[in-house]
This record gives structure tokens, C-alpha cells and sequence, in this order.
């Protein structure tokens, strides 16, 4: 309170300078609006004369104030307004009204003290002249988005802040709309500075807010991240449970996978055993044939080294063998590498080599080794009859002959030579297809021999002995040695006979096939007939047409029989050709007829596994039952129909390719017109082609649209 008392005594010694130095002056005014009318002259003298009076009521009010004596005379009220813009009298010679004014008269005098009072008063005044001066100091901060103008405000501002004597004389100078140009630089530059200080303030403010924002931010991203490291967490948690409940469960599938499939096999390894067992020629079984003098056996028995060795001559009673080569390495001269070079010798020489137990063969230093002296635990058979495929084995000096197999003995079978190893005896067994005996029965479907792999040793590491010894046609001293040492007989074929009498037998069959078979009894006899060697060499398949170099051709120097196979090969595919085009036919009205009834039409029952492509040359699409798709891949210049299917017996039929010979096209789709050799032309023949492929196109129509009925139900 002190420190107002002072501030109004100081304002008190200003105040008599500035307001009589105010009521001298002469109001310099604008002279162009003092000369433009009388009225505006006699007002602003009217306003000259307000001022004089307001300074000097300003002053005594000061003075009174000062002197503690700040209330109003009992004639007039005195009304000072946060601007002082309104001083009123009684009797109404000069009032100045303003709807925010505080009346100070005698009815109204406030009860508090004179410092309060003091306090409130210079505090309005502050107020108003700030709320003032807001538009120029807003108008200039405005401006301080140019570099300039703030550069001119640093210049010229002015710190010093205005009295609060100056502001009231301020407020009443703009109340009565006098303009002193000095006051209003000065004014300026003040604004300038409060403008400064609080662009600076805003500055640190928007500053302190970004920082403060960033923060936030950043505090948000790190929590976010913190969420978002959590959520990875929990998701790679759930990620790592479900890949490891789907590995688990893979495995379980897998196992289980595993064991019905070993389950199968072991299956299929059951039926094929008893098969092989079922068929193989027994002692007992030659026994029977010779008590009933079978003229198709004989019996007698030939002494070695004072035993009698029962030996059976067969000439021409049917037989199926299950035989292993003991000298297959020695029949192969020098092409054969070194493995079991020496082995073989040994056995030759002492068949208790062959008897030895597992124990002890694993003691020897080529057990497991592919060597001269190699040892393992597999044997090599191959399965042979005297009706289909009496080629099918290994010739040798020495041949072991098995009558049966016990359980878990087959690994594998194979049409041709397996590549097998010696020691593949503890591997689980690989058969999936329960008839392969019947497909290695087939000459033509395999190559000179085949091959049975059984587990030489039981589980007790006994050796697999033979049942007798095969011969072929001469009885040698080794094989007398050998049954002797096994206690077994011989069996010795004359191959003389039964190829004269499979010659007979596929002269039967050639004399009996003719126009009015089907292609159904066609295919049987044929299977018979090319079981036989001799018929075989000289056959062959006609399995496309339609170009010119299809159009089949009789070999020169043929003989006559090489003659009547290459008609029945020219009627085989005829035959083969009308078969397709009528199982096609009805297979269309079936599958047709069950899309009507909304049913899934089974795959026809004359055939097994067919499959069917057609190929367009020009876009290079394959089409097959299901899909059409891009394929450049084929080598064909020409269209195509290519048809392949099994019978129901489970003969595999020739694979059928249908040309569209009289259109050849270059790898741009387009036909081609470069020159060709003269040779190449004339026999082109795109009949079957056209016949062919709209009824495919049919076909595969009728297929995907039954297909549909499959995913809707």
C-alpha cells in the first residue's frame, strides 16, 4: 500500500507539469478540417474547452485524493468509469454517460477503505488502457510474420511502460478523438515492445507446447510401440503354440500317415507272398505228376559222391519258379564290375559259404562292402513261368530254386533289374500294387529279366536256403554238389520243349484272331501271344496316326510270320480305335444322364485309368478332363489327341496319339510354308483327328459340368 501512496505522490508531481502544459497548448488539429467549416472549428474549441475542464477536475481529484479529501461535492456526483470518459453534474452542463461507470455519490459510497478504494481504481484504469491499446498491439504482432517488420520493432520499441497518469490522460485524449502525432509514435513504440515480449512469450509458448507435444508423442509412439511389442509378442507366443500344435499335429498325421502305410504295405506284402507261394512249383506238387506218369515229367535219380540226388526232368508240364543266379557275376565277363567277384567262387566252390549264419558273415571283411569279397542280406530272385515269360531270369551254371517264401521276406520287386544293394535286408518293404506278379509276368513290359528282392536271413540270422536246384537241360557236377550239400533235388527243364510248345500255342492264337473279334478279346490273346519271345521280336504296336510318317510300313525282308503280325498290328489299332470312339459315346450319355439326375457319375467300367489330353498347336494349350492350361512345352508341331487307359484285367493299352496331320504349324501358330521334302507329303491324314476331337471336346464338357455337381453337394 506503501508503494501506491508513492506512486500517486510521484504522479502528483507529473500530473502539474503535463496538465499545464496540456491546458496551454493549443490543440494543434488538422487545419484542412478547422478551414472546411465553422461548425467543426467551434467543435473542436468545444472539445478544448471539455479537456481543459476534465485536466483540471483530473488534478483535483489527484489533489484531493492525496490529501485524503476524494469525495465529491454535495452539488455534483463524480463518476469515475475504468476510461474516465464520464464526469457528471447534477445539474447537467457536462456529462459524459457510459453503461459500465461506478458511481461514487454520497447515496453510494463504497464501504471499504481509501487503500482499497486506490487499488481498485488504478487497477480499472490499467485495465482499460490495456484492453486499449489491444487492437494496436494485436495489429502490429500481426504484422511480425515478415522478418522486416519484427527487425523494425526491435529497433524501435520502448520498454518504459506508460504511467498510470499517462494512461488515463491516454483514454480521455482517445475518448474526445485528439490525435498528437508525438503521443501516438510514442504509443507505438511501447505497443512495439509489449508486442516483442509477448510474440517472444507466444514463441516460448508454441515452443514449449511443441516440445511438450513431442513428448507426448513420443511417450505415445513408446507406449504404442511397448502395445505393439507386447501384441507381437502374444501373437508370436500364439503363432509359435499353433505352429507347434500343427507340427504336433503333422506329426501325429504324419505318424499315423507312416503307420497306415506301412500298415498297407505290410498288407499288400501279405497278399503278395501268399500269391507268390500259391504259385510256386513244389516238390510235392512234381511228386503227384510223377504217381500219376505224367509223360510231361520224369523222374530218376543220379549218385554223387554216394548219395542219390532225385533229379526231374520237366518236358513240358506248366511251371512258375522263384530262382536266384549264383554265378550271375560271372556271366557278364568283363562289362560286370568286381562286387561279390570273389563271393560267387567261394559259394561255388563250398555251398556251406552260403549256409553260414548272420553272425558270422558279419565277422567277414566284405560284409556291407561292395567289393570282390562282398557280403550282404538280401537276395536277388527273379519270378518266371513256362507260359508268359520263361526268358524272364538269369542264365547260369548254378541256380537256386525257392518253393515258398516265409512272411516279411519280399523287399521289392521290380520289372527289370532293381539296382538293389546287398544290404537292404533290415529295409521296411516297398510294395504298393497287390498284382505285381501279374505285371512282371509280362516280358514286354520290362526288360530282359526281373527282379524279387527278398531278406536273406530270418530274424534269428538263419540263412534262406534253396528248395532244389534248377538246370537247364544238362545236369552239372556243381549242381549235384550243391543238392547234395542242401539235401534237395534237381529240376531239370528241356527249354527245347516248351518253346516248341509255345510256338504252337501262339500259332493257335494267331490262327484264331480275325475280324469279328472285339477289341476286348483282341487285347487278351495278344497279351498271351507277345508273352512268347519269338512272337514278340516281331510285333509291333501302331500307336499313332494321322502323319505321314504314321502310316505304318512292312520292314524289309520280312518273313512270313513278321508279315501276319503286321497285319494283326494294323487290325489291333483299328480295333483300339473304334474301341475309344464307342467307350467315349456312352461314357458321354452316362455322365450326361447323371448330371440330370444330380448325381456324380462313376468313372466308366471297361476301363481303368484313363486319361486324356488334346493339344493345340496353334495356342499352345493342353486340355484334359478338368483344366485347360498353357503348355510350351511340347515338342508337336501338330494338334493332337492323346489317349491312355487300362483294361479292366489290368493290361496296360498302347498309349494312342491322334494327329491332325494335314495342319502343321511353326512355333508362331502359324501354318507352315517353308519347303518341305517331297517324301514328307501325301499320306497326311487328319480324318481321325477330326472324328476324334470335337467327341473329346464333349467329353471334357460333360465332365467339368457333373464336376459342378460335386462341390455344390
Amino acid at each position: 500500500m506503501k508503494e501506491v501512496e508513492f506512486q500517486n505522490r510521484d504522479t502528483e508531481t507529473k500530473a502539474n507539469s503535463y496538465w499545464d502544459e496540456l491546458s496551454n497548448q493549443k490543440m494543434i488539429v488538422n487545419t484542412k478540417r478547422g478551414v472546411e467549416s465553422k461548425k467543426n472549428f467551434r467543435a473542436t474549441g468545444e472539445k478544448r474547452d471539455d479537456l481543459v475542464k476534465v485536466a483540471n477536475r483530473v488534478r483535483e481529484a489527484y489533489h484531493e485524493k492525496d490529501r485524503g479529501d476524494f469525495l465529491p461535492s454535495t452539488n455534483e456526483t463524480l463518476k469515475v468509469t475504468p476510461d474516465l470518459t464520464t464526469l457528471e453534474s447534477k445539474d447537467g452542463d457536462f456529462r459524459y454517460k457510459d453503461n459500465n461507470n461506478y458511481s461514487l455519490s454520497e447515496t453510494e459510497q463504497p464501504k471499504i477503505s481509501e487503500q482499497t478504494s486506490s487499488l481498485l481504481w488504478t487497477k480499472k484504469i490499467s485495465e482499460n488502457y490495456n484492453k486499449h491499446e489491444r487492437s494496436r498491439i494485436d495489429k502490429i504482432k500481426a504484422g511480425f510474420s515478415h522478418y522486416m517488420m519484427r527487425n523494425e520493432a526491435e529497433r524501435k520499441q520502448v520498454s518504459a511502460k506508460p504511467s498510470l497518469f499517462k494512461q488515463a490522460t491516454r483514454l480521455v485524449m482517445d475518448k474526445l478523438g485528439i490525435k498528437i502525432p508525438g503521443s501516438e509514435e510514442r504509443r507505438n513504440r511501447e505497443a512495439m515492445h509489449v508486442a516483442l515480449v509477448e510474440y517472444h512469450e507466444e514463441k516460448l509458448l508454441r515452443e514449449k507446447e511443441w516440445e511438450e507435444n513431442k513428448k507426448i508423442e513420443e511417450a505415445q509412439e513408446r507406449e504404442r510401440e511397448a502395445i505393439k511389442e507386447v501384441q507381437n509378442r502374444i501373437e508370436e507366443t500364439q503363432r509359435e503354440q499353433k505352429a507347434l500344435e500343427r507340427d504336433m499335429q503333422d506329426a501325429r498325421s504324419d505318424a499315423e500317415r507312416k503307420k497306415l502305410d506301412r500298415l498297407k504295405t505290410q498288407r499288400v506284402q501279405e497278399i503278395v507272398e501268399k500269391d507268390l507261394n500259391s504259385r510256386l512249383l513244389k516238390v510235392e506238387d512234381l511228386e503227384a505228376e510223377t504217381f500219376f506218369d505224367n509223360p510231361e515229367i520224369q523222374k530218376h535219380k543220379m549218385v554223387f559222391r554216394g548219395s542219390e540226388i532225385p533229379v526231374y526232368d520237366l518236358k513240358g508240364l506248366p511251371f512258375t519258379l522263384l530262382s536266384h543266379t549264383v554265378d550271375y557275376r560271372n556271366s557278364g565277363g568283363p562289362t560286370l564290375d568286381e562286387i561279390g567277384q570273389e563271393t560267387y567262387l567261394k559259394v561255388m566252390e563250398d555251398p556251406g559259404v552260403w549256409n553260414e549264419r548272420q553272425d558270422k558273415v558279419m565277422e567277414a571283411s566284405g560284409y556291407g562292402t561292395r567289393n570282390k569279397d562282398a557280403r550282404g542280406n538280401t537276395i536277388s530272385a527273379s519270378f518266371w513261368n513256362s507260359k508268359t515269360n520263361i526268358e524272364s531270369y538269369k542264365s547260369g551254371e548254378l541256380i537256386y530254386g525257392f518253393e515258398q517264401v516265409s512272411a516279411d521276406s519280399i523287399i521289392n520287386i521290380f520289372d527289370g533289374d532293381g539296382n538293389t544293394k546287398n544290404m537292404y535286408g533290415k529295409e521296411d518293404a516297398g510294395l504298393s500294387n497287390q498284382n505285381r506278379l501279374d505285371e512282371i509276368s509280362r516280358p514286354h513290359t520290362g526288360g530282359q529279366y526281373n527282379e524279387v528282392l527278398l531278406r536273406r536271413y530270418s530274424e534269428n540270422g538263419i540263412p534262406k536256403n534253396p528248395d532244389y536246384i534248377i538246370t537247364e537241360g544238362t545236369v552239372s557236377e556243381i549242381a549235384l554238389k550243391h543238392a547234395s550239400f542242401f539235401n534237395i533235388p534237381i529240376i531239370n527243364i528241356n527249354k527245347a520243349v516248351y518253346k516248341e510248345k509255345m510256338k504252337t500255342r501262339g500259332e493257335e492264337l494267331l490262327n484264331s484272331i480275325d475280324e469279328n473279334n472285339t477289341y476286348l478279346e483282341l487285347s487278351q490273346k495278344l497279351e498271351e501271344l507277345l508273352s512268347m519271345n519269338e512272337f514278340t521280336r516281331k510285333y509291333s504296336f501302331l500307336n499313332t496316326i494321322g502323319r505321314n510318317d504314321d502310316v505304318p510300313t512292312l520292314p524289309n525282308n520280312a518273313d512270313v510270320l513278321t508279315e501276319r503280325l503286321f497285319e494283326v498290328s494294323k487290325l489291333e489299332q483299328q480295333k483300339r480305335l473304334e474301341f475309344i470312339e464307342g467307350l467315349l459315346e456312352n461314357y458321354i450319355s452316362d455322365i450326361e444322364q447323371a448330371t440330370r439326375e444330380n448325381k456324380l457319375a462313376p468313372r466308366p467300367d471297361q476301363v481303368k485309368d484313363l486319361s486324356i489330353q488334346v493339344f493345340d498347336a496353334r495356342q499352345l494349350i493342353s486340355s484334359y478332363e478338368d483344366v485347360d492350361k498353357y503348355d510350351d512345352t511340347q515338342s508337336s508341331a501338330f494338334n493332337f489327341v492323346k489317349i491312355l487307359f487300362k483294361l479292366e484285367n489290368g493290361l496296360q493299352a498302347p498309349e494312342t496319339i491322334i494327329y491332325d496331320g494335314e495342319n502343321y504349324f511353326n512355333r508362331e501358330g502359324t501354318i507352315r510354308n517353308d519347303q518341305i521334302e517331297p517324301k514328307e507329303f501325301g499320306q497326311e491324314d487328319s480324318s481321325f483327328y477330326r472324328k476324334f476331337e470335337p467327341l473329346v471336346r464333349r467329353y471334357f464338357e460333360a465332365y467339368r459340368e457333373n464336376r459342378k455337381i460335386n462341390k455344390r453337394n
